[in-house]
């Protein structure tokens, strides 16, 4: 160990950067310590566009949230209806589970009943009718 202040051990480095001494006396700053960084007005984001493209590409999808959950499952459920992005019958039809996403969907429009926003609701239920409609069409009348 070289003093108090700095430790290594086990390939593990501690430095002590407070600005003060264990016994309460200011600590001479050193060279190899880099000054503390100014964190009281950091830059706005739309000030620099560079920092916009980088975040943009370091995090390309948005947050998710309902709606987006909700966009995203029933892109899935397309996409095994055979269709999707590209030339229809491009993706091979998986009805069974298009009709598990539908269903999702289904359990999520009850179990969110009255804790959506109307928005929210909307969506949904146009969804889950065009999804239905879809998968009848492709499928025939579904028998319980």
């Amino acid at each position: 160990m070289t003093s108090k202040d700095q430790k290594e051990e086990d390939g593990f480095k501690v430095t002590d950067r407070r600005g003060f001494t264990e016994e309460g006396d200011i600590r001479p700053s050193t060279s190899e310590e880099s000054p503390p960084a100014d964190h009281s007005n950091p830059p706005h984001k739309a000030d620099n566009p560079k920092a916009l493209d980088a975040e943009t590409t370091t995090n390309p999808h948005p947050t998710i949230d309902l709606s987006s959950f909700i966009l995203s499952l029933a892109t899935t459920a397309v996409m095994h209806m055979g269709e999707g992005p590209g030339q229809p019958g491009a993706t091979p039809q998986n009805l069974e589970a298009a009709k598990q996403m539908v269903d999702i969907l289904g359990m999520l429009q009850e179990k969110t009943d009255g804790n959506r926003t109307p928005e929210e609701t909307r969506l949904l239920d146009d969804i889950l009718y065009d999804l239905r409609m879809k998968f009848l069409a492709k499928n025939g009348p579904v028998t319980l």
